[in-house]
């Protein structure tokens, strides 16, 4: 394994937070022959994502490192959460759809590398307020009968029968959320207690995953889709939003970040983002526009210096440029696929 290996593999294990953890997962993929092969692949693939003069074809650097899609299909939310830029950009007054064509582009160009992976359609907007999530839903499906198709909901829009079509339209996982009002307090048992009325709402039933003074979870007994009910106490574990919002504390970030080296969010527009927490509409995320699926494919996107240079600031344990400098989006889950892996 060559020294550029070897310093990738400890760039690597810069995601584990713990120390020996992280001395444990070096050993592994250096010395380890049973992972020394795998670790010599991942750690070249890495490389690539990092190279702005790279030999690998744009579509096999995709097709390797992808595994997130976030697709926003309209851009209308019905709720102006504190927590959210939604506070104070109007997202409800007007309804703008992604364009159809620009959807199915996706769709194709992602089956050209046979993607299998997580696609999601909780950007900004409310992806149950427009009934369009329906054929969205299943146009992915048809287009990518392998994909993952998950997102996220307020839940205002749920009624059972709604839910069964959602369910027939090829939706794996929804995270529907429970959000607090501005300056309530997170009460367990009370959120408890009106979780408990809402899914008794559609006739469904749950078991309890975990309840605690930041959090409440609760598995939903439905057989068409894997439901998580989930409250967070935003006050605090909540995220700055790119630096949007002066209602959550800012981080002072220097551990390292791995979103853009495998995911990739397009607004309603078509302009590509390298992180949830970064949006078109907003004037000071500008710079952050990766691309636009309107007239570039995703693999030149993924692959554009552009992305490279975010990578490599966010990729050591050094201070980061704005806003990442202030993020605590992802701190905790770093790499966590790779540790649960290699580190037993």
């Amino acid at each position: 394994m060559d020294l550029i290996v070897q310093k990738i593999i400890k760039l690597l294990s810069c995601f584990i937070i713990d120390k020996n953890k992280r001395v444990t997962f070096r050993k592994k993929w250096l010395v380890n022959n049973k992972t020394k092969e795998y670790g010599a692949k991942v750690a070249n693939n890495i490389l690539s994502l990092l190279s702005l003069e790279s030999d690998t074809p744009q579509l096999d650097i995709l097709k390797e490192n992808l595994r997130v899609i976030e697709i926003e299909t309209f851009s209308y939310c019905n709720r102006q959460c504190w927590f959210c830029p939604n506070s104070f950009i109007d997202r409800h007054t007007l309804n703008i759809l992604m364009d159809e064509n620009l959807y199915l582009k996706i769709l194709n160009e992602l089956k050209e590398i046979d993607y299998k992976d997580i696609i999601t359609f909780s950007r900004y907007n409310e992806p149950f307020a427009d009934r369009i999530i329906l054929k969205r839903l299943k146009q992915a499906r048809n287009i990518l009968p392998k994909v993952q198709l998950y997102t996220h909901s307020n839940g205002d829009y749920l009624t059972k029968n709604y839910l069964d079509e959602i369910a027939r339209a090829g939706l794996n996982t929804l995270k529907w959320q429970y959000y607090l009002q501005k300056n309530e307090e997170f009460n367990p048992e009370k959120i408890l207690n009106n979780m408990d009325k809402r899914i008794k709402n559609l006739n469904l039933t749950y078991e309890i995953i975990n309840k605690d003074s930041n959090s409440v979870n609760l598995k939903v007994n439905y057989p068409n889709i894997d439901i998580e009910y989930q409250a967070l106490n935003f006050a605090q574990n909540g995220c700055n939003r790119g630096d949007t919002l002066d209602t959550i504390s800012a981080y002072d970030r220097k551990s390292p970040c791995y979103v853009p080296f495998e995911a990739l969010y397009i607004d309603y527009n078509g302009k590509v983002m390298p992180c949830c927490n970064l949006r078109s509409d907003i004037e000071a995320h500008n710079s952050f526009i990766m691309g636009d699926a309107n007239k570039q494919t995703l693999a030149e996107i993924f692959t554009s210096n552009k992305m490279v240079n975010l990578r490599r600031n966010l990729i050591g344990n050094s201070k980061k440029i704005a806003p990442c400098n202030s993020c605590s989006f992802g701190t905790w889950k770093q790499l966590k696929c790779m540790e649960n892996v290699y580190v037993k």
